[in-house]
């Protein structure tokens, strides 16, 4: 992720709410999302979510630009759900109608792999959060 933590342990430390769906957001383009997505798909119990832009934006000639094409941008959904099985697709793609109108058309026709998800606590976290939760490390 962008800020630097480990997808595992994200997952671990998130583990003791009540949450209903875990995903990846816009920060990055799908090629850039590949192992954490898998990653979740193969450790969450949970509907796993992708929000993706078509990749990292740069500027070029004054407008943003992102180096996604609507077919490489479709192909990584679709290697999300038919590989890994992400339950929810959703798009940030405000200028790229042909990006959205192609993968929504690709997404219509796709039942997302099944899943049987078993979340394996990272023993990391798990120090990490007891050390919060009582104020002190453990030896």
């Amino acid at each position: 992720m962008l800020n630097g933590t480990e997808i595992s342990a994200a997952l671990t430390s998130l583990a003791p709410f009540p949450i209903d769906i875990i995903g990846m957001n816009c920060g990055t383009g799908p090629r850039h999302m590949t192992e954490s997505i898998r990653y979740l798909c193969e450790n969450a119990p949970l509907p796993v979510s992708v929000l993706p832009n078509a990749g990292l934006p740069s500027v070029v000639e004054g407008k943003m630009h992102y180096d996604e094409t609507p077919e490489s941008f479709t192909a990584q959904l679709v290697h999300f759900a038919s590989d890994f099985g992400v339950n929810y697709r959703r798009w940030l793609l405000r200028d790229y109608a042909a990006h959205l109108k192609l993968a929504v058309e690709a997404m219509q026709r796709l039942t997302p792999k099944q899943r049987d998800a078993k979340l394996i606590p990272s023993a990391v976290v798990n120090l990490y959060s007891a050390t919060l939760r009582t104020g002190h490390a453990h030896s």
